[in-house]
């Protein structure tokens, strides 16, 4: 796990979770705690995020990642139920090519 810093503060954390070498894949996971540097366009970006996230699935679309499906209904929040959006990026549509 890292510490996203601006200018020496920090402001939130990312890291790899279930990492698995063998299927050559992992978890990214992102948090902003400081309120006062969300929607500012700070990069970062988990899988899978709820659908009321917006802020999170537009910097997860802006570092590459797709939204691959939706399980549907999977959080109970503020008297309604949301979709749980499952996103992914891959290293041959990631990397730039070579040239």
């Amino acid at each position: 796990m890292l510490i996203i810093t601006v200018k020496g503060k920090p402001i939130g954390t990312i890291g790899f979770h279930k990492i698995s070498l063998n299927d050559r894949n992992a978890t990214l996971g992102i948090g902003i705690g400081e309120k006062s540097y969300w929607g500012k366009g700070r990069n970062g970006s988990d899988n899978s995020v709820f659908a009321f996230n917006e802020r999170a699935i537009a910097c997860y679309k802006k570092c590459g990642f797709k939204e691959e499906g939706r399980l549907k209904e999977q959080r109970f929040r503020n008297g309604k139920y949301h979709d749980e959006v499952r996103m992914a990026v891959f290293a041959d549509k990631w990397r730039q090519p070579k040239i």
